[in-house]
């Protein structure tokens, strides 16, 4: 399997532009006036290829809570709490299998 490094990914009508990083670790994601962007980190890509898999999925799905509405802040805890029914799991499911695959051949 071979992962697809791809420049731009369209996920519910928004274009986020991917920015591979062979020097790092982790990943990040924006929405702001500066454009839609998801940074991903390369850097353990031959040692430990699926923390890299993990990492695009991890940004991936974060993005499509966040466009879905079940991600919210939680302001008494340590960061974000995802909520969703059955159905939403299911979409939000669907839309990341459909994803995921465009970044491997």
């Amino acid at each position: 399997m071979k992962l697809l490094q791809l420049k731009t990914i369209d996920i519910l009508h928004k274009t986020f532009t991917i920015e591979w990083d062979k020097n790092e670790y982790g990943g990040w994601f924006s929405m702001d006036d500066d454009g839609d962007k998801i940074g991903i980190g390369t850097k353990s890509l031959k040692s430990s290829p699926e923390s890299v898999y993990d990492t695009l999925l991890h940004e991936l799905s974060e993005v499509v809570h966040v466009l879905m509405n079940t991600r919210y802040e939680d302001y008494g805890g340590t960061g974000f709490k995802f909520f969703m029914y059955h159905k939403q799991f299911q979409t939000h499911n669907y839309l990341i299998s459909k994803l995921f695959l465009k970044f491997f051949k």
